[in-house]
Order: C-alpha cells, then sequence, then structure tokens
C-alpha cells in the first residue's frame, strides 16, 4: 500500500531470558549385606512447589506467594523425620538412595534424570512420599478426592510386586499408625500412572510404594498454606513409610516386578 510519504517507526522491545537451575539433594545409606548392599531403594519426595508461569517474570508485581505447604513441603519434612528414623534403626540389608528432586512441577526433570541416570540399574524399588499433610474435613462433599484424617492412599505394590506388597501389608499390621486406602490402585487412574512423581521410575521397570493424600481446593494455589496441614497424619504416613521401606530393604528374598504390566505401560520390560 502507498503511504503517500517515507514515514520512520521505532518500535522498543526488550527481551528478558529466564534460566531455572534446579537441583537435586542426594544421600546414601550403604545396606549391612555384602552382596545385597548392591541393590538400592530410594525414597523421594520433591522440593519444588507449582508456581504460575506469570510468577516468575521479573517486574510484574504478583502478589500471591506460593507455599506449597501439602505439595511437597509435607512428603519433604516426612521424609527427613524417614531418614533420622532409619540412621537409627538397624542398617536394613540393601541401601537406601535418600532424594529430595527439583523440577518436578515443571516435567518431572529431577526425577527424569535419576530415573534414566546411569545408578537406575541397581534400584529394586521406588518410595515417594508426595503430598501427606491434609485431611478430608468431616461431612465435606467438596473434598471427596482428599483421604481421611486415618487413611492415605497407596499405589505401586499391589498391582507390581508379591514381596513388595507383603512388605507393605506387614508394616501396616505391625505399625497401625494409619490405615491403607486402595482406591486409586487401578492402572486406570491418573494417579496410578502418568500423573506421578514415581512415573519415570515405572517407564523403566522399576516397581514403586507411593503415599498421597489426594487433591483439594487448595491444590496449586497460594492457598496450600501450613496452617491447613494435618501434622499428625504426616507423622503416621511417615512412620508407615519408614516400616514398609525398612522391611521391603531388610528382605533377604528378591524384590521382583511379578505382577502385571499396565496397558499404558506396554513397552515397559520390568525387572524380574
Amino acid at each position: 500500500m502507498d503511504l503517500g510519504a517515507r514515514r520512520r517507526l521505532r518500535i522498543d522491545f526488550a527481551a528478558t531470558t529466564l534460566e531455572a537451575h534446579p537441583f537435586n539433594v542426594v544421600g546414601m545409606l550403604d545396606g549391612s549385606d555384602p552382596v545385597l548392599k548392591n541393590e538400592w531403594i530410594s525414597l523421594a519426595a520433591h522440593l519444588d512447589g507449582a508456581v504460575p508461569e506469570r510468577a516468575s517474570v521479573p517486574g510484574n508485581g504478583l502478589a500471591d506467594q506460593y507455599n506449597a505447604a501439602d505439595d511437597n513441603a509435607s512428603g519433604s519434612a516426612g521424609n527427613m523425620a524417614v531418614v533420622r528414623a532409619l540412621v537409627n534403626a538397624p542398617r536394613p540389608k540393601r541401601s537406601i538412595l535418600l532424594i529430595w528432586d527439583s523440577g518436578e512441577e515443571t516435567g518431572l526433570w529431577g526425577t527424569r534424570t535419576i530415573a534414566y541416570g546411569p545408578w537406575s540399574d541397581k534400584l529394586v524399588l521406588h518410595v515417594s512420599n508426595d503430598m501427606i499433610g491434609r485431611s478430608r474435613p468431616n461431612n465435606s462433599p467438596k473434598v471427596q478426592t482428599l483421604s481421611s484424617a486415618d487413611t492415605i492412599y497407596v499405589t505401586g505394590p499391589k498391582l507390581l510386586s508379591t514381596r513388595i506388597e507383603a512388605a507393605l501389608q506387614r508394616a501396616s499390621a505391625e505399625f497401625p499408625f494409619i490405615a491403607l486406602d486402595r482406591r486409586y490402585e487401578d492402572v486406570s487412574s491418573e494417579y496410578y500412572y502418568p500423573r506421578t512423581d514415581a512415573g519415570p521410575y515405572l517407564e523403566r521397570g522399576i516397581p514403586i510404594m507411593q503415599f498421597f493424600n489426594g487433591e483439594h481446593p487448595d491444590y496449586h494455589k497460594p492457598s496450600d498454606e501450613v496452617g491447613k496441614l494435618d501434622i499428625q497424619k504426616i507423622a503416621n504416613v511417615s512412620k508407615l513409610s519408614f516400616g514398609a521401606l525398612w522391611l521391603a530393604a531388610d528382605d533377604a528374598g528378591k524384590l521382583t516386578w511379578d505382577g502385571i504390566v499396565p496397558e499404558t505401560l506396554w513397552w515397559v520390560k520390568p525387572r524380574r
């Protein structure tokens, strides 16, 4: 189009490049058996919490603060308690890899780094505590997906491994701190796979045991605050998690994936 005259247009713009450098915190407790210590059980919780994309833009004036108390400060703190118990308990036969991973909320970065890393061939079980700090209020129809104060959802062992399920059942019987709710122990549930921090371990043929309290109205919102946590529930789930992990780690038998391979994981070759 002919404007009939020459005009000069100036467009001012700025580009901001944001770089993220998430990290994993890891530790190791060596097993007591000279042979079985070469088999590892991992205990994990993700460190990062959900933050909306706009909150990471400098100077946007966003006032909301995402403390992520349940997702997943609850699991991160609970695993610290598990580690204290492991340090003071008799050392089990297998070694335990301790993981606080990052980048979970942006694509399971930390989890995939370990599950697909050079150590992964040593892993025989992955235990995950992802959201263990909230309980359903009595008679509340709005949060039926949230577990009650005396129960916790668990996924993995019942479908995947006879011996690991036996360790969990023994821990639940001997340490009855909290009951197990198996409603998401279902291959068609997104909380079994793929919507789980333990998903990459399943993809690698490693059986999992994951504890999870379910979603609530504060999920991924600034209202996920510490004042809403059920501290006793965190303690109870942590005790059960410790018991099941220790019994599996001290089992002299072979921890194998002898259960089904879900259709959603059709390409996976379980570690027998």
